[in-house]
């Protein structure tokens, strides 16, 4: 049970809920009711008798309300029954002034005012699900909620409706959380060791087995989105040309895919999921919207307090556990201030939120206007799916992420975003023009260079490094979120281009690392305490990468090594508690340096687009290292022109040739020596900031080795020690697994694709199915129908 959530349950529930459940099976004996009375309308005495033949006396209480506006005989047995007498008092008053502006003069009439009350009803009913935006099964009181009926779904149990979240400040950047041992974290860095659980007695903790699994969506028929998506071009100036709009149909169509998706994870990954999140979207609720007033009216009724409760408190506080506090205040005065949002949720969806769980898995929704103000549920690793994404066979952690080996990516070699576009790609709607806006902003920190393009697929995604995204570029990350669409912005160059934090999530994590290493060496190892950089420094940076005095260059070849071989990766998974995947290929490690360097990175040939250290490949040179990278006035501004200024003939050429320097495993030739420490004074730090090894986020800042460590601690500070867990930080895989983006344009390429070679494809794993279809849409979306239900017939529990 998430702490703080079940206080404000109770106070919800038994204010709003019970009666609410009350009153649909007052509904339900309307019915029989109704139909009883319809002979005897003229006279009250056989209506009373006609009730009586359809309802039991302990029934009585329930339909109370009924009773007392047929104005029958039955009332005397009315208050024998059984019922929650509170409920009773609220029902009576409100139905005496019903009573009071409609009196039962005709028959007619009083069956009206019946047919009122119970679409208010309805309305209340649909009222206690938007109590549930944030809620999930566990939150559930058992005793108190009783299952919602589905009788009377309507179009409204789509929305749900929730205050407003006041904007919060940012994050804090989040702690570290050391995964390798003490014991075995230098030579696994050092040397290539595997931690072993048997090494000196101890116990390597196990690896992550559960992960969040995080969704986003938009009800893509909603006609509400449409009109906001269409708003918002016209703002900013993108509407489309009327030829053109017909083949944006394919952004509002939904063939079922977000339902599926989730039965794909629960049929090939329940094991490893430790819940659902759907990021949905959210609307400002307008008071004036009459399709929706009554639902606002239920909402405020629901939140006044009974004049006869003596116990209603003024307003109920609950804290959740990812850290908001919300607010539902039952003073009317109050609600009347506070913003109101719609939100929007699947239509096949459980209205009871009793209902989202499946086995032992939670479902749980979060609204985009909260996401970045907000959202702190994800574990350390989490995994991101798009509505349109599968999992096609039986999967395990090491496809997506282990402790042993940190994150697993899943790139394309061959097709890199580019750092100087043609202009005439930066079209800012779509994918593209993010995808161009987000590299520049990576060039600009790190470097100039294409960065390969992630596989459309489900991703692991760390929650430090999408924190650290937001700090690193806060400006852009603030611009982003108030365009209320993707590709709202003007494109790579333009002011208010999107920033794509998945993107950038995935690269900052690579970027990272590859800074980490150079100033491991630059920094840690070569340079002097105080940062100094004199020709004793830039003689012994020469002779660590293989250069030989009175000569000004060394040509770098490619040598052996081992850390990606089958046998090694089974082993260290083995020793570290993990399953070995014969359905992901690791094709890099970060152990052997930065995986973007290579001459043939974006080539034709695909069996060249990633290094390999053994075979024909061996002795190819790389790159010309010249003595003159290493000149400068102090430590950090020779770490910063190998890394940033010349990042490709100086910084990456230093990473091949300390890695050829290290040997077949480890990275020994960056690392400060062992007994290097060096004494800071700082007595602002705070426990929190010891805990986070990392280096300064904008390449302008003094990257000088006191400076660096200052910044994270006082006193007698390890150099080697802090620089292994900065390093542990930011390792990586890039994993080469069956995947696939199929793009389907009419029926015969669902046939062909979907029912065609993907049935009979071992390897396939992961999937993306993208609509672009241009020709016959209905038959297409039933036959991508069919293919759904066949695969994954079984239905979730939180399904309706």
């Amino acid at each position: 049970m998430r702490a703080g959530h079940v206080d404000l349950l109770r106070a919800m529930l038994v204010e709003n809920l019970s009666p609410l459940v009350n009153s649909l099976r007052e509904f339900v004996l309307t019915s029989r009711i109704l139909s009883a009375v319809g002979e005897e309308r003229e006279d009250e005495d056989d209506m009373c008798r006609a009730v009586h033949r359809v309802v039991e006396p302990s029934e009585l209480g329930t339909s109370l309300g009924v009773l007392k506006q047929l104005g029958t005989c039955c009332q005397e047995d009315c208050q024998k029954a059984r019922g929650d007498k509170r409920s009773g008092r609220r029902k009576a008053k409100r139905l005496g002034n019903r009573r009071k502006a409609n009196p039962p003069r005709k028959p007619v009439l009083l069956l009206v005012v019946v047919l009122v009350a119970i679409v208010l009803v309805l309305s209340a009913v649909s009222l206690s699900t938007t109590h549930t935006y944030t809620l999930t099964w566990h939150d559930a009181e058992p005793d108190t909620l009783v299952a919602t009926s589905n009788v009377s779904v309507t179009s409204r149990l789509d929305y749900i409706v929730f205050p407003a979240t006041p904007t919060s400040s940012p994050h804090p950047p989040l702690a570290h959380i050391p995964v390798l041992p003490e014991w075995c974290i230098d030579a696994h860095f050092a040397l290539g060791h595997t931690c072993a659980p048997g090494y000196f007695g101890n116990e390597l903790t196990r690896g992550m087995d559960r992960f969040d699994m995080v969704w986003t969506w938009v009800n893509s028929s909603d006609a509400r989105l449409q009109d906001a998506m269409m708003q918002a071009r016209r703002e900013e100036g993108f509407v489309l040309a009327e030829e053109k709009e017909p083949t944006e149909d394919k952004l509002y169509r939904d063939h079922d895919e977000l339902r599926h998706s989730f039965r794909s994870v629960l049929k090939h990954f329940r094991a490893h999921a430790n819940s659902f999140t759907l990021f949905t979207s959210d609307f400002p609720l307008s008071h004036s919207d009459a399709y929706l007033q009554d639902i606002v009216d239920a909402y405020s009724d629901a939140s006044r307090p009974d004049e006869n409760d003596a116990d209603a408190e003024d307003e109920v506080d609950a804290e959740f556990e990812d850290g908001n506090r919300r607010t539902l205040s039952r003073r009317v005065d109050t609600l009347e201030d506070t913003e109101l949002r719609l939100g929007l949720k699947p239509a096949w969806l459980n209205p009871d939120a009793r209902d989202w769980v499946d086995g032992d898995v939670e479902l749980g929704l979060q609204f985009q206007s909260e996401v970045f103000e907000g959202f702190k549920g994800l574990t350390m690793a989490s995994i991101y799916l798009n509505d349109d994404f599968y999992i096609m066979a039986d999967l395990i952690p090491a496809d997506f992420y282990t402790r042993a080996m940190g994150p697993v990516l899943r790139l394309e070699p061959a097709l890199l975003i580019a750092p100087s576009p043609d202009p005439a790609r930066i079209i800012p709607a779509g994918e593209w023009g993010p995808l161009f806006a987000s590299n520049a902003l990576l060039c600009a920190r790190f470097g100039w260079r294409g960065r390969p393009y992630a596989q459309h697929v489900p991703k692991a995604l760390s929650r430090t490094l999408l924190a650290e995204v937001a700090e690193m570029w806060p400006a852009e990350m603030r611009r982003t979120r108030a365009h209320r669409f993707r590709g709202m912005g003007l494109g790579a160059w333009g002011e208010g281009g999107d920033a794509y934090s998945v993107f950038l999530g995935v690269h900052l994590g690579v970027e990272r690392w590859r800074e980490s290493l150079l100033w491991s060496f630059v920094v840690g190892r070569i340079g002097g305490d105080d940062g100094q950089w004199g020709e004793a420094e830039r003689e012994s940076a020469w002779a660590a990468v293989g250069g030989v005095d009175g000569e000004a260059e060394v040509r770098v070849l490619l040598t052996r090594r081992r850390s990606t071989d089958v046998g090694r990766v089974k082993g260290v998974m083995r020793k570290a508690g993990y399953a070995w995947s014969e359905r992901t290929h690791y094709v890099f490690s970060s152990e052997d340096g930065y995986p973007y360097t290579f001459p043939h990175l974006g080539g034709a040939k695909e069996e060249e687009n990633w290094p390999q250290f053994s075979g024909k490949h061996l002795g190819r040179e790389l790159c010309v290292l010249k003595l003159a990278c290493f000149v400068g006035g102090s430590a950090s501004d020779v770490f910063k022109r190998i890394a940033f200024e010349e990042a490709v003939a100086c910084g990456d050429c230093i990473i091949h040739a300390l890695r050829a320097q290290s040997g077949e495993y480890g990275l020994a030739a960056f690392l400060p020596p062992p007994n290097r420490t060096v004494v800071v004074e700082n007595a602002t730090y705070t426990q929190q900031q010891v805990m986070i090894p990392r280096l300064p986020l904008q390449r302008e800042d003094d990257f000088g080795l006191v400076r660096v460590l200052g910044a994270r601690g006082g006193g007698v500070v390890n150099v080697r020690a802090w620089t292994l867990r900065l390093l542990e930080r930011y390792r990586f895989v890039i994993g080469d697994s069956g995947t696939a983006f199929v793009m389907i344009q009419q029926p015969s390429d669902v046939t062909k694709h979907l029912f065609g070679w993907m049935a009979r494809d071992w390897w396939l794993s992961l999937v993306c199915v993208n609509d672009d279809i241009m020709k016959d849409p209905a038959r297409s979306d039933a036959l991508i129908r069919q293919w759904e239900a066949a695969r994954w017939p079984a239905p979730a529990a939180w399904e309706r």
